[in-house]
């Protein structure tokens, strides 16, 4: 059995049996850097030591197996390049395995520390409202229940809009409930040929707009005529059984036969517009299309038109 060669790279502290390995590992970037001048040793087991591929062959012809030098039965056998693949591929596996594993670890790490200081702050914002709630128990206690309850009637929504339908009732009892206004403007206060007229050209010049404004004066003027023919009479700027009290127009306040309420329906204003192309239709032979959209657009201008701050405004003007 012939001695086995050695190759190192000292500069890379790099030994391997395998010449293509170590061969492998002279084009790595490691190497280039750490040693430009690098030279291979071979290491008989005897103990010799050889620069040169040549001075190595003759030595070998001429060593004696040494007794001293344990031997290993089998016989060595030089691995196959699966073989080498195998193992280089196993061990960057391991290698990326490693590193990730310590990246994964740092990670979970920052993640606890992070951890910690959220709950840390948590803890503290809750000592903080806790002590907030405290203060604000101990200055309610101070200041009396009624001044508490005061407030609370002020900011409450179902107060508010009890508070509104009382007030219409007491100055707006005798106003024409909807439901009458809408049958005297489908007969007898229906729009004339001159109103539908203007109506029409208001949608043909300014489109949705125009004709929604156009209507909602109208309307007002149309509630006024049916008042006063009743001998009832209001301020002009409170002409119609609808009144806006939501500024998010959702909700409105209509007189009904039983009084005020509140509605957020806008099936009766689907209605009056609806009559009114009819009676377009009825006067000109036209017929004006209007979308979901559109209706909506015209609805909106109509409660804008008819806010319930203008009603208490007229009033408190009356009394002063």
């Amino acid at each position: 059995m012939f001695p086995r060669i050695s190759y190192e790279c000292k500069a890379c502290v790099f030994r391997t049996n395998n010449k293509t390995l170590y061969q492998r590992h002279l084009e790595t970037n490691k190497h280039k850097k750490n040693n430009k001048d690098y030279c291979i040793v071979m290491d008989c087991e005897c103990g010799a030591n050889f620069k040169h591929m040549s001075s190595y062959y003759r030595h070998r012809k001429t060593c004696p197996p040494s007794k001293n030098i344990k031997h290993s039965s089998s016989s060595f056998e030089t691995p196959s390049n699966d073989t080498l693949k195998d193992t280089f591929k196993d061990g960057l596996i391991e290698t990326i395995f490693k590193m990730n594993q310590i990246t994964l670890d740092k990670v979970v790490e920052q993640q606890d520390k992070n951890l910690d200081k959220f709950i840390k702050l948590q803890e503290t914002q809750i000592e903080t409202f806790k002590e907030a709630q405290k203060n604000i128990k101990e200055l309610a206690v101070k200041c009396g229940n009624n001044t508490t309850t005061t407030n609370v009637q002020l900011n409450n929504p179902i107060i508010n809009s009890q508070k509104t339908i009382q007030f219409l009732n007491q100055n707006l009892p005798d106003m024409i409930d909807m439901e009458t206004f809408i049958y005297n403007y489908k007969g007898d206060y229906h729009l004339n040929e001159e109103e539908t007229k203007t109506l029409l050209e208001s949608y043909q010049l300014n489109g949705v707009k125009g004709y929604a404004k156009c209507l909602s004066f109208f309307l007002k003027d149309n509630c006024n005529r049916q008042l006063k023919d009743k001998n009832i009479e209001y301020p002009k700027k409170i002409s119609f059984p609808l009144t806006l009290t939501d500024s998010n127009l959702r909700s409105v306040k209509i007189k009904t036969e039983n009084g005020w309420d509140t509605t957020t329906d806008d099936q009766v204003l689907s209605r009056i517009i609806i009559i009114s192309n009819d009676q377009v239709y009825l006067h000109h032979k036209t017929c004006i299309y209007l979308p979901e959209t559109a209706k909506n657009t015209i609805i909106t201008q109509i409660k804008k038109d008819n806010p319930f701050q203008k009603i208490k405004n007229s009033f408190e003007y009356i009394k002063d």
